[in-house]
C-alpha cells in the first residue's frame, strides 16, 4: 500500500533508542507492532509494522554517543539538497548534509532556529509510512516551542506550509498543512509556564490508539511513563503525553 503524501508534509518517522531490543518490546506491547531488523548492513534498522503495514522504524544509539532517545519527524521533499540550503538561509542548521541511503532514500538531518530536530527525506525505494492516521499507527505531529517565532516562520519558508491560528481549551494553537494538501497534519503548541522549565522544544509524534486510558496503562506495565494523563477535549478526542523506558516521548490519541 502507498499512500500519496503531500511535498512537505510529515510522513516517516523513527526512534533513536539505547536499546533496540527492549525499545522494540515496549512498542510491541502497546501498540501491537512487528518489527524486522535490517541486519548489520543497515545498521540494525528495525522496521516497525501493523498488520503488515509499515508504520515507522528504531535504530540503536551508537555507544559513547551522546544523543538523547527521541523519536524523529522526516519531511517529504523532492530536493533534499534545497532543502538543505533552505534551512541555512532562514535561520537552521545542517546536523548532517544530504546523503543517499542504499536506493531507499536522500535524508538529512537539521534543527531549526529554536534548536528543534527534524529531518527531510527524498523518497525512492521507500515511499514512507504505509499506514497513517489510522489506529496503532502516526496520525499528528506537533511542534512544542516556547515562542512561536521564529520557528513558525523558518518552516513556512522552508515548506511552503500554510498557519491557521486556533485554541483549545483557552492555549494557543495554529494548525499546520502542506502547501498542495486538503487537510492539516499538525500543529504548534506555545508552552506556557504549567510545562516545566526542563522539557525542551521538540516536535512530538501522536499515535492514534482504539483506546488512549487502555493505552497508558499499558504504557506503565511496559515500563514507560506517564507525564500528563488522559484528558478528553470536545472536537479533538482524548490524549496523552507519554516516554517509553528510556524517555523518548510521545503523545497518544484516540480521535473524538
Amino acid at each position: 500500500m502507498t499512500i500519496e503524501f503531500a511535498e512537505g508534509a510529515p510522513y516517516w518517522v523513527d526512534l533513536a533508542t539505547p536499546d533496540l531490543a527492549k525499545a522494540t518490546d515496549f512498542y510491541r506491547r502497546v501498540f501491537g507492532w512487528d518489527a524486522l531488523d535490517l541486519g548489520e548492513e543497515a545498521g540494525h534498522y528495525t522496521m516497525f509494522s501493523y498488520q503488515e503495514q509499515q508504520v515507522g522504524a528504531a535504530g540503536p544509539i551508537p555507544k559513547g554517543e551522546d544523543i538523547r532517545p527521541a523519536w524523529t519527524v522526516y519531511f517529504k521533499v523532492t530536493d533534499a539538497h534545497a532543502a538543505a540550503k533552505a534551512v541555512q538561509e532562514y535561520g537552521g542548521t545542517v546536523v548532517m548534509a544530504p546523503m543517499d541511503v542504499f536506493d531507499q532514500t536522500t535524508l538529512a538531518y537539521f534543527t531549526d532556529p529554536a534548536g528543534v530536530s527534524f529531518a527531510v527525506s527524498k523518497p525512492r525505494g521507500h515511499k514512507g509510512a504505509q499506514r497513517w492516521s489510522e489506529p496503532n499507527s502516526a496520525a499528528w505531529v506537533e511542534l512544542m516551542v516556547r515562542e512561536k517565532e521564529p520557528s513558525l516562520g523558518f518552516y513556512r519558508e522552508v515548506f511552503g506550509w500554510s498557519a491557521n491560528d486556533g485554541g483549545m481549551a483557552g492555549q494557543e494553537y495554529t494548525l499546520l498543512r502542506a502547501a498542495a494538501a486538503r487537510d492539516d497534519f499538525g500543529g504548534v503548541f506555545v508552552m506556557g509556564d504549567d510545562i516545566p522549565a526542563e522539557v525542551p522544544p521538540q516536535w512530538v509524534v501522536y499515535f492514534e490508539v482504539v483506546d488512549c486510558v487502555a493505552a497508558c496503562e499499558e504504557v506503565v506495565r511496559a515500563g514507560g511513563h506517564i507525564f500528563l494523563p488522559p484528558k478528553t477535549y470536545e472536537g479533538v478526542g482524548t490524549f496523552a503525553s507519554v516516554a517509553d523506558p528510556f524517555g523518548a516521548s510521545f503523545s497518544i490519541i484516540t480521535s473524538g
